[in-house]
């Protein structure tokens, strides 16, 4: 069938209540992907009242409410397992990271579905109806198939109130004459995010968006349409041009997995489940969630010349003042040394100050200025043991040539060695700094 009969069937399905809802054409689509019918049907559709659905579904329902212990007992899976859930996620646009509060504010939706096999009908008896598409509120508490209790968790582990329910106008309910039911559900909540800050400006951050459930893990397990692990899609900005970049950011992937909690347990305290296909055998305390990880990179170009540029420079104009004469030698340590002194107050204004972890950009700087004190203290001694030095004048009289052959000698050797040291030093801090990134990825 066509896109645009797909949309004019979803459309006339949801009669009245689309008045009601805050969807958009967009979301209009992922539904009409779901329901399937065909040309003909959907002709024989758009002659059926938003009153005659009632009535089927009043009629379903009869039978529904005493198969199901008045929806109470969640539907059987296949083979003696839980119930499980088709899951598909959709990222549409993420707000800039909060860098100080660890937190992401990220807007989407959801679609789940499953079969209720309780739950059906035969369009031959309902005028060719073969599905039904409302908001969650236009199904009557009697008419409603059993659905999940889903939340989204927020950022603030105290909070005890849920962020997003099955419920209310942002959800659809779409439900199939042979049982298939699939729920849409919009959210924007505010997750919670493990900050890293020790490879700044080249980090790597992950957020964590976690759905859960109030059935235990016996009755429901989440299932993912195909998206365990796949690069993000293209993201939209508030004006709804495409753009995956999110601030000082840019979404890289989206990890996908199930996890198991108990009733109190924080989002750092899950732990992944056995494999999907083992039997079930786990305590009734025990809940399955969706973990959703969105793995973001820093754009570090912008850092790039604002802080390893200039660092880059106070570190060759520190180890090149070796050279010049006595005064300028300190002099030019003196801006090298100012230099270092601004950039510190700006990586602490670009960075939060509660930040756990000293990043590898301000060890850089620090391994600067230690660079700074070395060669101060190089031309130092060199003064101390050569005198001052003026190009080739040495106290108001030309130098001889040996006593210039050694002096320069004695600042080349020098040279060598403050650059070997640095060279051990950073080497050093840039594996250590590696070390640390490899081992938070496993």
């Amino acid at each position: 069938m066509s896109t645009s009969l797909q949309i004019i069937c979803v459309s006339l399905l949801f009669g009245s209540a689309m008045t009601a809802t805050d969807f958009d054409l967009s979301d209009v689509m992922k539904l009409a992907g779901l329901v399937e019918v065909g040309e003909e049907t959907a002709i024989r559709d758009s002659k059926i009242t938003f009153e005659d659905e009632t009535k089927l579904l009043y009629k379903v329902a009869a039978t529904y409410k005493t198969a199901t212990n008045n929806r109470q007992n969640v539907p059987a899976g296949e083979g003696g397992y839980a119930l499980t859930m088709t899951t598909s996620f959709d990222i549409e646009h993420v707000e800039p990271l909060n860098e100080d509060e660890e937190t992401m504010t990220v807007h989407g939706s959801v679609i789940l579905r499953w079969k209720d096999p309780q739950y059906t009908w035969s369009p031959e008896d309902y005028h060719q109806v073969k599905a039904i598409s409302r908001s969650f509120n236009d199904y009557t508490p009697s008419t409603r198939p059993w659905t999940p209790k889903i939340s989204f968790r927020t950022a603030d582990p105290a909070d005890k109130r849920r962020a997003e329910s099955a419920e209310g106008l942002s959800t659809i309910l779409t439900t199939k004459y042979n049982g298939e039911i699939a729920m849409l559900k919009k959210f924007s909540v505010k997750a919670p995010c493990n900050f890293d800050f020790r490879d700044f400006p080249y980090d790597t951050q992950r957020c964590t968006l976690i759905l859960s459930s109030q059935n235990n893990v016996k009755e429901v397990w989440f299932k993912y349409d195909g998206q365990e692990k796949h690069s993000v899609r293209q993201l939209k900005t508030e004006d709804g041009s495409p753009s995956p970049m999110i601030g000082d950011f840019v979404l890289d992937f989206i990890h996908v997995f199930n996890a198991l909690v108990t009733n109190d347990e924080r989002p750092e305290q899950i732990k992944e489940p056995p494999k999907v296909g083992d039997r079930i055998q786990f305590k009734n305390t025990q809940k399955v969630v969706a973990i959703v990880n969105l793995s973001f990179n820093r754009l570090s170009e912008k850092y790039f010349y604002l802080f390893t540029l200039p660092l880059i420079s106070c570190v060759l104009i520190a180890q090149g003042a070796i050279f010049f004469d006595t005064k300028k030698g300190f002099f030019v340590l003196g801006i090298a040394f100012l230099l270092l002194v601004l950039q510190m107050s700006l990586i602490q204004q670009n960075f939060p100050s509660d930040a756990d972890g000293t990043p590898l950009l301000v060890v850089f700087h620090y391994l600067a200025f230690l660079h700074v004190i070395v060669c101060f203290v190089g031309l130092v001694l060199l003064t101390r043991f050569f005198g001052p030095r003026e190009g080739l004048v040495l106290n108001g009289k030309p130098a001889p040539p040996t006593y210039y052959v050694i002096e320069t000698a004695a600042r080349i050797v020098y040279f060598i060695i403050t650059y070997l040291l640095l060279f051990i030093v950073c080497v050093g801090s840039l594996n250590f700094g590696a070390w640390h990134h490899w081992e938070s990825d496993d």
